[in-house]
Parts: structure tokens; sequence; C-alpha cells
């Protein structure tokens, strides 16, 4: 009897000895978004990972870049998409990886949209005219794009950009006090002219016996 309770009271005193080994925390993790659009000009955005360890961040495209490339639990991440000056749009992957073997990687799609397909245009106004201060450019639905005002003097103007398309030549009138276009070519319709992508154009005002006129350049590629 003296021996059974002396080994109840050794087992006793020794349980509470035994260390019980700690359960095992799974690594984990996650990313805030899976895709990533970014407009031609380019841009920054910001998407979180999200871990109970350490993880690196890559992209392999050269248009894009990441900061910080590594990190430890959860954080942010800065994902840059430089200027896309090709029409063309462009596609890329930046990958989140764990230190852990095994552990899958998150990847996010990014999308960059190509840029509009631009021209370049200037005016020119050979006289000092002061019947016609302004020069620019309408779209086809009549909305002015861009103009240069003279004044009563001569002059160029510096170039500007705007998409490549079809464009109506137009002049400030002072006597009308409103924008006019009243160039027409030899079969009566409206005088227009093309701006194709890639080329610079100078549109031109001068007077000759026969009255005011305009004519269009190409200046060539820029």
């Amino acid at each position: 009897m003296k021996v059974f309770l002396s080994l109840l009271v050794f087992t006793l005193l020794c349980t509470g000895c035994i260390k019980i080994p700690d359960e095992e925390i799974p690594i984990t993790l996650s990313v805030s978004q899976d895709s990533i659009n970014f407009t031609s000009s380019g841009a920054s955005l910001t998407i979180t990972v999200n871990s109970n360890d350490e993880w690196s961040v890559h992209s392999a495209a050269s248009w894009i870049t990441v900061s910080p490339s590594y990190g430890y639990y959860s954080g942010t991440v800065t994902v840059t998409a430089d200027r896309n000056t090709s029409s063309a749009s462009r596609n890329a992957t930046v990958t989140v990886r764990s230190y852990v073997p095994g552990l899958g990687a998150q990847t996010i799609s990014v999308t960059q949209s190509g840029a509009t397909p631009t021209a370049q245009v200037r005016f020119r106004k050979d006289g000092a005219y002061w019947l016609y201060t302004n020069m620019g450019v309408e779209n086809t639905s009549g909305n002015l794009v861009v103009s240069y005002n003279f004044g009563s003097s001569s002059g160029t103007s510096s170039y500007y950009s705007v998409p490549a398309g079809t464009y109506i030549p137009t002049v400030y009138n002072t006597d009308y006090g409103s924008w006019s276009y009243f160039w027409f070519t030899s079969d009566g319709s409206l005088y227009t002219v093309y701006l194709s992508s890639g080329n610079r154009y100078t549109i031109r005002l001068y007077y000759n016996s026969s009255g005011y006129h305009l004519s269009t350049d190409n200046d060539g590629v820029f």
C-alpha cells in the first residue's frame, strides 16, 4: 500500500514536469489583388502582402519596378509601370514568393494599355492680318482641339500633340467675332486635313491676289 501511494505521488508530481511540444503554426501567404491595370501614361499602385513569414516580390518585365523587393510578415509593395509609348498594350506578371519550400507563389497579372496614336501640328501666319487673329483645328464633331493666338502679328507657333485623325482647320474672324472655316477645295467640299500618327504638320495662312488661303505641309516624322 505504501509502495502504491509513493508511486501515485511521484506520478502526480512529474506530470507537471512533462513538456508538451508547441503546435507548429503553418506559414501563410496571400495578396490583396490578383490583377493591376495601368493606363499608357504609367503610374504607381500599392498592393498588400499578407504573411506570417519572410517573402520576396519580383517581375521580369523591364517596364515594371517593385519596391520593396522583399519583406517580413504583412506589408505593402508599390508596383510602378513606365510610360508606354507604343500603341500596343502589354502584359506582365508580378510574383510574390515565400522562402518556405513548397509554399505556392502568388501571381498578379499586370496589363497596360497602348498609347493613343498622335500627330503634331503647328500654325503659321505669313502676314500681319488683323482680320484673322487665331488659328486652330477642330475635330469632325466641330469641337476646337488646339489653337494659337497671333493677334495681328505674323509668326509660327510651337507644335501641339493631337490624336491622329481628320481635322478641319479654322481661323478666328474678328469681323464676325467667331471661328470660321471657309477654305474649300475645287469641288466645293470643306477643307480638311488628315494628321497621320508620328508625323508633324504646319497649317499655313497666307494672302495673295485671289484672297486668303490655307495650306498644309507635312514636316516629317517626330
